[in-house]
């Protein structure tokens, strides 16, 4: 379960149950409030004073103090909130909020990779925002804001397992999206990058200068999530895989811990390289490492996620992650350190002069619902029309960082890759030494060689620059292009959906049994109910998957 800030902000007088705080003026009036945080390392305080009301939820993890309660802090925190100049100097999973009575304007601000997300939507007389949009459905009934389904973000999320852009599955109903700031005013609502991303220049194009940036801003990244967990007494864990990004943030925590234990975790098919590369890894620095096999897939009937999610990703992005921290217990846990974030950043081929239409195509899932949401995935497109920006944006904080708040009600998941200053740097750094994972790599055999000691599992070989790693590399692609067109598991897949969906009765069951149920519910998107009922036993189990959420949102937050 998430918590975080909620309210309204309206022309007309407008009230909240609870501990929330009022406050107003002529045609202009503020309700507030918070959901009491869960997690030890998190904060939550909202303060009113004679000129509006402020306050902040989440991790703030470059703050001057912990207590965000006494006089000095509070100076501080309405100064970060109060802009978005100054907010886009705060680090962590954070949201912000200022209501001034004064200028009659309410700002909202979301963290750089959205990973403590908000939600917003406008009426007639003003703004209601919540932390999700269950929260953020509730308030509109309880307002007497219509509640209807939007079929373009289902489209989106048919089509590409998420819902691009700035949608949701709730007409009206937007994502405050990665790195912005709303203001409202009783006359209009606009929204602003904090950290325009067309203004960065990739002018970084030397492995030495890329080399000394990257580690700079990753270590005190790495510092910053040692300190929280320190301050608040909470155990330090670590998720660890076989692949580089884990490993490097485990390796670089351990140097940070000052030899403090380091607790590691790996969610695998037992027998997947994963598996023993990552346990491998744990024997060989002495960490405490635990190791949770997924099985035989049946994390994939695991659809609490769901509603976590928002609706607005397909559950299994994170129903592994859900069910191995539900079932692993990791004591007194805090601030769990990933390594989500640095694919799009570091090592994916991109193709840098791609035109929206082959990015969109490059990710599209199920065609034969695309043309619902076109005229929607271009929007999102020209929103933010760079490859690497885009699937930053899209897939790397909407998407696979999404598990920042889908875990469990135990945990913050935390990225260093993800902190605005690291964001920042990587992409300062020019396609040239990009190309081949070459700026990743210089970087870690020169600052992290103890990562070079077992392969990576993406492609099977050491993680140094090379022919061998070439080698490897050309495999993978291929296998990868096979794969598309032709019926093949790849061998010792940490999980392999398919497979697993093809040789278990119980799953297929569960999957034909929830849409054969739910099914009627698809009568809120008549331009796709047809294609979904006709193709739904031929899908794949992603495309299956993504019926399911927009199936069980449906039945959550609409009227039969």
């Amino acid at each position: 379960m998430r918590t975080g800030i909620y309210g309204i902000a309206a022309t007309r007088p407008v009230t909240l149950p609870g501990g929330a705080l009022h406050l107003g003026v002529q045609g202009f009036h503020l309700a507030l409030a918070f959901r009491k945080p869960l997690h030890a390392v998190q904060k939550a305080v909202l303060h009113a004073d004679t000129d509006g009301i402020f306050g902040a939820h989440g991790v703030w993890m470059n703050a001057s103090g912990r207590d965000w309660h006494d006089l000095q802090s509070m100076s501080q925190l309405k100064s970060a909130v109060a802009s978005a100049a100054g907010f886009a100097e705060t680090e962590g999973p954070l949201q912000g909020v200022h209501g001034d009575c004064n200028a009659k304007t309410l700002q909202l601000h979301g963290d750089v990779a959205r990973q403590h997300p908000l939600y917003w939507t406008t009426c007639a007389w003003g703004i209601l925002f919540a932390y999700s949009v269950e929260e953020l459905v509730a308030l509109m009934r309880d307002h007497d804001v219509p509640v209807t389904p939007d079929e373009e973000g289902a489209g989106l999320l048919l089509t590409y397992g998420s819902i691009l852009g700035a949608r949701t599955l709730v007409r009206g109903v937007r994502k405050l999206m990665p790195g912005q700031t709303l203001t409202w005013t009783p006359n209009a609502v606009s929204t602003i990058e904090r950290m325009p991303l067309d203004e960065i220049e990739r002018d970084i194009d030397g492995f030495k200068e890329a080399t000394s940036l990257l580690d700079e801003v990753f270590h005190d990244s790495v510092s910053q999530m040692v300190a929280v967990n320190r301050d608040a007494g909470c155990v330090q864990h670590n998720l660890l895989s076989g692949g580089l990004d884990s490993r490097l943030v485990a390796l670089a925590t351990a140097r940070h811990l000052d030899g403090a234990p380091l607790s590691t975790l790996c969610f695998a098919a037992k027998d997947s390289l994963d598996a023993s590369i990552s346990a491998s890894l744990a024997h060989e620095h002495g960490w405490q490492h635990r190791a949770h096999d997924l099985g035989h897939g049946k994390y994939m009937m695991d659809i609490e996620s769901v509603g976590e999610y928002d609706g607005c990703v397909t559950h299994l992005a994170s129903a592994h992650h859900r069910h191995a921290l539900s079932k692993e217990r990791l004591p007194n846990m805090g601030l769990l350190g990933s390594g989500q974030g640095a694919n799009v950043l570091l090592t994916d081929n991109h193709k840098w002069g791609a035109s929206g239409s082959q990015v969109l195509h490059s990710m599209t899932l199920n065609p034969a619902t695309r043309g619902v949401c076109l005229g929607a995935a271009e929007d999102a497109w020209r929103a933010t029309p760079d490859v690497q920006r885009f699937k930053m944006v899209n897939r790397g904080f909407l998407y696979t960082n999404s598990g920042a708040y889908s875990t469990a009600a135990f945990g913050v998941l935390w990225s260093p890759f993800t902190s605005g200053q690291f964001v920042r740097a990587a992409l300062r750094l020019h396609p040239d030494i990009l190309k081949g994972q070459r700026a990743y790599l210089t970087w870690l055999a020169e600052r992290f060689p103890a990562a070079t000691h077992h392969v990576w599992e993406r492609y099977n070989a050491k993680p140094v620059l090379g022919a061998r790693l070439r080698r490897a590399q050309a495999r993978a692609l291929w296998g990868a292009r096979f794969r598309r067109v032709l019926p093949l598991h790849t061998p010792k897949s940490m999980s392999p959906i398919e497979m697993w969906l093809d040789s278990s009765a119980e799953i297929q069951h569960f999957y034909n049994d929830t849409f054969h149920r739910l099914s009627p519910w698809m009568k809120h998107y008549p331009s796709l109910a047809a294609t979904v009922v006709r193709d739904f036993a031929t899908m794949n189990a992603m495309n299956k998957a993504s019926v399911l959420t927009l199936l069980l949102a449906t039945q959550a937050w609409f009227d039969a």
